[in-house]
């Protein structure tokens, strides 16, 4: 399916929100209550996204999308996995984190075995959570979509966010995150079925006010953090049953705003959009980065490693900025390495097999 470059702002501007709100809970010096404020979106954006991404009009190739999109995520998730279990002793030794035993070879080969079923638990990929309960919400979704009509998809999905609700409030905690799949179920239908509004480019009443209404709808949000508090699905705080739905769908509609605006700038598109194709990898490497610069920090600048261990990170300073550029920065450079190898091992392999071809005729 061809990449859209507006899905990809989206996804951009929600891993962006990500890796801000775990950088920082306000902006140093000026106290704005950052983590608050993107905690109400930056989750159940991606689960638009994933509506969106269901392609209606290919008939036959769901099936196919969602395996490719499952088999590439178990790959990735194996591999920052595996990496990070194998490097767990060094972390150690280098004092980035703390507080945990060494693993012998037997705890090696069990905590693989652990990520090869979505159930990693490394302390450096507390954010890959979020990858098992994406997956069950999306076979979840696609099982209501296969096996329902109209109206009964409505009533499904409706009934999964009734259980997502009262379990993340009663504070029911599955394998999987499975309440929180559930809870998230209802806004994939929404992108599901608002694919094409939410897809259509133009602007209608000119940028200023598309600018204007984003700015009253962040401000709304500002003002509903701080009377009724924070929505973290990690630990399914969800502020309350009534009130999760309007929060997060007014947080996800300042993004597809905003997401809309950013798309007339060729430049900041571009970068935004770059950001979203390679999502999955800021997620997994951030924490990791903001631990790689407090390593660089405090052995080469301050000479001081008392505050080395603390996690997330260690400071709040404008070296919160600094864990933005490089949490983003480096996953990218990751990504678009892992890309490129996997290009040239595709062409090698056809070569080859052009070559095998030839032999015979």
């Amino acid at each position: 399916m061809e990449r859209h470059n507006l899905i990809d702002i989206v996804k951009g501007l929600s891993i962006a929100s990500v890796v801000i709100g775990h950088s920082c809970w306000n902006l140093p010096y000026n106290g704005f209550a950052i983590g608050p404020f993107v905690y109400t979106y930056h989750i159940m954006t991606f689960m638009v996204v994933a509506g969106m991404c269901m392609n209606k009009k290919i008939s036959g190739c769901k099936d196919t999308i969602i395996g490719q999109q499952i088999s590439r995520q178990w790959i990735l998730y194996m591999i920052y996995s595996c990496t990070v279990i194998l490097f767990h002793n060094a972390f150690l030794r280098l004092g980035i984190i703390s507080q945990e035993a060494y693993y012998g070879r037997r705890d090696i080969i069990t905590r693989i075995f652990n990520a090869a079923s979505y159930m990693t638990t490394e302390s450096l990929l507390p954010a890959l959570w979020f990858i098992p309960f994406y997956i069950v919400a999306l076979l979840a979704f696609k099982l209501a979509v296969l096996y329902t009509k109209k109206v009964g998809l409505y009533v499904i999905c409706a009934l999964c966010g009734a259980a997502g609700l009262i379990l993340c409030y009663k504070e029911v905690y599955l394998i999987y995150h499975i309440q929180t799949a559930l809870l998230s179920i209802p806004i994939i239908l929404i992108g599901y079925k608002a694919r094409n509004i939410i897809l259509d480019k133009d602007i209608y009443g000119g940028v200023i006010s598309y600018v204007i209404i984003d700015v009253g709808l962040a401000l709304g949000l500002c003002k509903i953090v701080e009377g009724f508090g924070c929505i973290d699905l990690a630990v399914n705080a969800i502020i309350s049953p009534i009130l999760f739905y309007p929060i997060t769908l007014l947080g996800i509609t300042f993004i597809l705003i905003l997401a809309k605006i950013i798309y007339r700038n060729r430049f900041l598109s571009k970068i935004v959009g770059l950001l979203g194709k390679y999502s999955f990898h800021i997620m997994a490497l951030h924490i990791i980065c903001f631990k790689c610069v407090d390593y660089v920090y405090c052995v080469f600048v301050i000479k001081d490693t008392s505050v080395l261990s603390d996690f997330p990170h260690s400071f709040y300073n404008w070296i919160v900025y600094l864990y933005w550029i490089v949490g983003m920065g480096i996953p990218v450079l990751f990504g678009k390495a892992i890309e490129s190898i996997k290009k040239y091992e595709k062409n090698r392999y056809e070569t080859r097999l052009n070559f095998s071809d030839n032999e015979y005729l």
